[in-house]
Parts: C-alpha cells; sequence; structure tokens
C-alpha cells in the first residue's frame, strides 16, 4: 500500500499534503500539524501517540502529586538546575533540594528526609574520639606506650581545649570581644604581626627553596650517569654552578636545561661543538643546551647577553636514509623561523662546514657578538674587478665559496679588499639578482651593502634587484636596513653526503646519476637510487627571498 492509501484509510489523519498533515492524538485528542513523512514512517512502526504522550515518565514531571512538595518549578528548562521545596518527614521543615537528589533519596530510602534528618549522630570522627574514652582502649594503650607519652598527650590535648574554650569564651562576650578587636588595631599589634609575618615568611621561602635545591639536585642526578656539585640553585629557570665530577668542568647552565639535557657538556658534546664552545668562551658568556629562548625547542650554544645562538650539525644525527616526512625536512626551518620571532640571531653550523671552514666561521661569530674590527663605508674607494680577481676573495671569506657573475664590485682601503658584491642579470627583464656578498675575515664594514648597492643601482639602472638570504646563518637584517623587503620563504634545500663525499641537489639530478653512482635503478627516484648507493640526504633551513 503505498502512502497516499494509506494516510486516506489512517482514522487518525483528518488532512494530509505532499508535505505536512494534521493528526489526532488517541490519548490526548489534541490534533497537530506533523511531517507527512516522519508520520508516515512512525505510523508504519505502530506509532500511534503523540510526542507529548509517548514521552516517557518523567521525575520532573511526576512532582505535581507528590505530598512532602510544596512547591515546585512553574517550567523545565534544558539544562536548567531545578530545585524545589519539599517537607522533611522526620523534621517536618521545608528545605530546598534537587529535584534529581529528592528522587534518589526517595526511592532509596521510601521518602524523603533532609540532610541534618539523614546525618548518622556518631560520624567518623566521634567514632574516634569516643575510643579515648574507653578504658581497655587506654590501659592497651599505656602498655604500648611508656606513661609518659601518654600523660603529655593527654596533657597537650587539655591544654589545646582549654585554649579554645577561652578563646570562644572571650570571643562570645561582647565586651571582650571589643577590646580583641580594638588590640589587634592598634598600631603596635599590626606592626608586630607584619614583622613576625615577614620572619615567618622569610624561613619559609628558605626552607622552600632548600628542599627544592635538593629534589632538584636528586632527579638530576638520576637522571645522568654520574654525580654533579650544584651550587647556587634559586629556581628551575635561573642559571646554576656545575662541576662535573668526571671531568672536573665548571660550567653555568638554567637549572631546567640541565635537568632536562643528558651529559656533561665536556664529556659528552662532540669535538667539533667543545672546540666552537672554547671559542666563544673567549669574548662571552654562554648557556649550553638552552630550552628557554626558543622554547620548547633547544638551542646548544646560546649567549643571552648578545641573544645570539649556535646550532652545530653532526652530518650522521642531522641526516636520513629513507625517504623524510614532511617535519623532518622542515626541522631547521622550523628553529629557524622561531628564533627569528624571538628576536634572536641563530646560526646553524654543519659539521663539515666547521672543519673545512673554521675561519669564516669564527669571523661570523665574532660579528655576530660584536668583537669584530670595525670600518666606515664612507673611508673606502669603489672599485670593479674581474671573476679572476674576486674567485680567491670569496674562497677565502664566503661559505659557499665562489660563483661566476655578470658584474663584481668592491670596497678597497688601497690595499687589499675588503667588501665584495656580485651581480647578474636575472631571467626576468631589467632585473639584477645579488649572487654574492662578503667583507673581510674578522672585519665589519658599516655601510659597506647599502653603498656598494647604491653604486649598482645607478650604473646599471635596473627595474627590480633582488637577492636570497640563507636562514641557516642569517636573518636577513643587513638587507632590510638597506631597503629591500621580504617576499617569499623558499622550501628547505638539500645535499647528500657519504663518508667525506659531499655532493649538492644540482649534481645528483637523476638524469646524472647513471655516471655518478655504481648501481641506478632508473624505476625508482633519485632519492631512493642515492640511499641504495649508501648516501644520506641532509636538509638545510631555506632561503629568504628579498626584493628593492
Amino acid at each position: 500500500m503505498n502512502r497516499k492509501n494509506f494516510l486516506t484509510n489512517d482514522v487518525h489523519t483528518i488532512s494530509y499534503g505532499n508535505s505536512k498533515c494534521v493528526v489526532r492524538c488517541p490519548k490526548c485528542n489534541e490534533t497537530r500539524s506533523v511531517s507527512t513523512s516522519d508520520y508516515y514512517t512512525k505510523r508504519k512502526n505502530g506509532e500511534v501517540l503523540c510526542r507529548e504522550c509517548n514521552k516517557p515518565t518523567n521525575r520532573k514531571r511526576s512532582t505535581t502529586n507528590d505530598p512532602q512538595i510544596v512547591h515546585r518549578p512553574e517550567s523545565f528548562a534544558r539544562n536548567q538546575k531545578l530545585t524545589l521545596s519539599a517537607i522533611c518527614s522526620q523534621c517536618q521543615q521545608i528545605k530546598s533540594i534537587n529535584i534529581n537528589n529528592f528522587w534518589k533519596i526517595k526511592e532509596r530510602n521510601g521518602t524523603w528526609t533532609c540532610y541534618k534528618c539523614r546525618k548518622p549522630s556518631i560520624t567518623k570522627k566521634s567514632k574516634n574520639n569516643e575510643k579515648y574514652k574507653n578504658p581497655e582502649y587506654c590501659n592497651r594503650f599505656r602498655e604500648l606506650h611508656n606513661d609518659e607519652e601518654y600523660k603529655s598527650k593527654v596533657h597537650n590535648e587539655n591544654i589545646n581545649n582549654k585554649i579554645s574554650k577561652s578563646i570562644k569564651a572571650r570571643w562570645n562576650d561582647p565586651t571582650k570581644r571589643e577590646s580583641l578587636v580594638a588590640k589587634r588595631n592598634t598600631k603596635e599589634f599590626k606592626e608586630a604581626a607584619s614583622q613576625k609575618s615577614k620572619e615567618w615568611w622569610a624561613e619559609h621561602q628558605t626552607a622552600v627553596q632548600q628542599t627544592n635545591a635538593n629534589n632538584f639536585a636528586n632527579k638530576a642526578s638520576k637522571l645522568h650517569n654520574y654525580q654533579f656539585r650544584h651550587n647556587g640553585y634559586i629556581s628551575i629557570t635561573q642559571s646554576i654552578n656545575i662541576e662535573c665530577t668526571i671531568c672536573g668542568h665548571q660550567f653555568r647552565q638554567i637549572a631546567l636545561s640541565h635537568y632536562r639535557s643528558c651529559k656533561c657538556p665536556k664529556c659528552g658534546q662532540s669535538r667539533g661543538q667543545q672546540e666552537i664552545m672554547e671559542f666563544i668562551a673567549k669574548h662571552a658568556e654562554y648557556n649550553i643546551n638552552d630550552r628557554i629562548a626558543i622554547s620548547p625547542k633547544e638551542i646548544d650554544i646560546y649567549v643571552p647577553k648578545h641573544k645570539f645562538g649556535l646550532e652545530y650539525h653532526g652530518l650522521y644525527w642531522h641526516s636520513f636514509n629513507s625517504p623524510e616526512t614532511p617535519t623532518q625536512k622542515r626541522k631547521h626551518q622550523d628553529k629557524a623561523k622561531l628564533a627569528i620571532a624571538s628576536g634572536i640571531s641563530l646560526m646553524q653550523i654543519f659539521e663539515h662546514e666547521w672543519i673545512n671552514k673554521r675561519p669564516i666561521i669564527e669571523s661570523m661569530i665574532l660579528h655576530k657578538l660584536g668583537k669584530s674590527r670595525k670600518l666606515n663605508a664612507r673611508s673606502l674607494e669603489i672599485i670593479e674587478i674581474d671573476n679572476k680577481t674576486a674567485q680567491p676573495f670569496y674562497d677565502r671569506t664566503h661559505l659557499l665559496g665562489f660563483r661566476t657573475a655578470r658584474w663584481t664590485y668592491a670596497l678597497t682601503d688601497g690595499v687589499g679588499l675588503m667588501t665584495v658584491m656580485s651581480c647578474s642579470n636575472h631571467k626576468d627583464n631589467n632585473t639584477i639578482e645579488l649572487m654574492r656578498v662578503s667583507s673581510e675575515l674578522g672585519y665589519t664594514i658599516r655601510g659597506g651593502v647599502s653603498k656598494l648597492l647604491k653604486h649598482i643601482i645607478r650604473h646599471l639602472k635596473p627595474d627590480k634587484v633582488i637577492t636570497y638570504a640563507d636562514m641557516r646563518y642569517s636573518d636577513g637584517g643587513g638587507y632590510s636596513s638597506s631597503g629591500f623587503k621580504l617576499v617569499n620563504i623558499t622550501r628547505p634545500n638539500y645535499f647528500y653526503y657519504k663518508g667525506d663525499e659531499i655532493l649538492s641537489r644540482q649534481r645528483c639530478q637523476k638524469h646524472k646519476l647513471p655516471r655518478l653512482l655504481n648501481n641506478f635503478d632508473p624505476s625508482i627516484s633519485e632519492a631512493e637510487n642515492m640511499f641504495g648507493n649508501g648516501f644520506r640526504r641532509v636538509w638545510d633551513a631555506g632561503h629568504m627571498k628579498f626584493e628593492l
């Protein structure tokens, strides 16, 4: 039977349409407008009553006929804390109670009683006190303890009871209460109370600090495989003096960083990081494994005074021999972005860079610490040089070495080159790209970049100048001060290494691999071929693109 014939023959249906129908409930005899499809479905399943009559009996709605209830809520709104007034069956007093609690108690006990009437006459505390009045318990207590201990216990209890009773009596007496209040409001009483509170707080702080220091020392010693001597502990976020009992190395470190770190900086760090720490120690104080500056990430070496941090990346520990996840690819870039957002100048140095180009990195560190020698660009002369002259300078002063350029200009003091800037034509029309900028090791040339850049714009007259800054060791501050604007951040780049062999991404393109690898499979990707031949892949932090 279709829906039309069914509704036509239905005794409860008054009228119907495509979307709505009017029906009469057999219980309450009320007419209601309902959805035709819903009503048809329910009637086929045997449901006859309307929605209100079909609801199960509700505790809130069954309170109307209860003789104990004096007042009930007028409405039962959803998520509303409903209370009613009821008469206690024992004390015959009217009390206010939640509806659900009222019915829980009534269903459990058969009738509702208030809290005081339900409260037992003897609580747990009173039961425990009753045993002290029992002679058998007192005799047993005397046998187990000395009489002196028992007497002192009873004596102290009596004294406390007398004191509490005397204070209550004085406070309950209006005349004595006024004298107590007047005494507390006097200047002498307040000063004495303030002094006592200060003394108590100082003693409390000292005790807490000593307890925290002992807890910290115990926990840190359990985490490490050997003992440390801690001195000057104040709080978990303050620096402390630490002495390693194995190598005798003394260093200063934030307590939280020391608690989270694994080993002594001298015993547990790699040789390259130890050499960097020894070099920085000559010029500034630093923290090791700092987790406060860019929390929750860690900085291997952090100089708080100059807001300068350095990360030493061992190639093995920062490389992969299988396809990486996006998070692993962005690991170094995410740390660089977090440092820039925190106003920290962060350098991320790879192991082979420190081994092969240590003087360049030392010069960069001195520049970050403000320890390099200063020269003003106005005292230097601009000259144009060729690639042959620029190549040895870049190989000696720039981490990435020499790169061929169309134009190269330099600042000279008449003896040697101090700052060199190279640029070439970009693929866009009348656009110049800065390829390399580098200064003499150990020198900072004030205004050198701006002076050379103005000279290039004046002579070459480009419509636009673009350049890139490596986020591993630059935050682009020099370009920003010269008028450049940040327009983009590139994805992290990568290179491969195997032993002492370092191969760039350009050299490892898939069409070049047959001549590079002993075992090459054209059916798999470039990375899988490299991994299969024993190479590991290392990701950098990407570059910031600037335009002028």
